[in-house]
């Protein structure tokens, strides 16, 4: 190949066989998360994002915080990356990495309360905590003693028009123990 090319000509036929390589190993990485770690198919774009309900909106993430006194829903927007990062890829590693983040924080009450359903569809009232860059929150730091993670994706099925939830998790941390997964 070498003598039938001049050496510019081959240095570009190599860079256009490095970009072709680098494409499709990216495109191959994609489909293996897609396929066995639950890699959303609206993360990176391509058509499976337009063929599938599965994206990372449809996932949801309750953060329970027990204290001494009470009980707290945490204000998952406080979690940022880590809590994007498993709603696009939600693998038992990125789980506890959340549970492990989220452990490290120092909680806040805010003063509000957010009413939940439960999954018996009961109606409870908890409130809220957020950390100390929130606006609403207050000044004299949460002891939480054990947090509570629970992580599900919504699916609507098309022909009954009902949705199901479908558990992607859970992790349990305390003091004692740290974080623990259940997948």
């Amino acid at each position: 190949m070498k003598q039938f090319l001049s050496s510019s000509q081959y240095a570009e036929v190599r860079l256009f066989l490095l970009l072709v390589a680098a494409s499709l190993a990216i495109l191959f990485n994609h489909f293996y998360h897609v396929t066995y770690n639950d890699l959303s198919q609206w993360k990176g774009g391509g058509m499976g994002m337009f063929a599938t309900q599965d994206a990372p909106g449809t996932r949801v993430v309750s953060i329970m915080l027990e204290t001494p006194e009470q009980s707290f829903i945490a204000n998952n927007q406080a979690l940022g990356r880590p809590l994007a990062h498993f709603n696009a890829m939600p693998t038992a590693e990125n789980l506890l990495f959340l549970c492990r983040y989220a452990a490290n924080k120092v909680w806040l009450p805010s003063g509000t309360v957010r009413t939940v359903t439960l999954n018996d569809q009961t109606l409870r009232s908890y409130a809220v905590a957020g950390l100390s860059g929130d606006k609403t929150s207050s000044h004299q730091p949460l002891t939480v003693t054990d947090i509570q993670l629970a992580a599900w994706k919504t699916l609507l099925d098309v022909p009954t028009g009902t949705l199901t939830r479908v558990p992607l998790g859970s992790a349990h941390w305390n003091s004692a123990e740290g974080c623990r997964v259940k997948s």
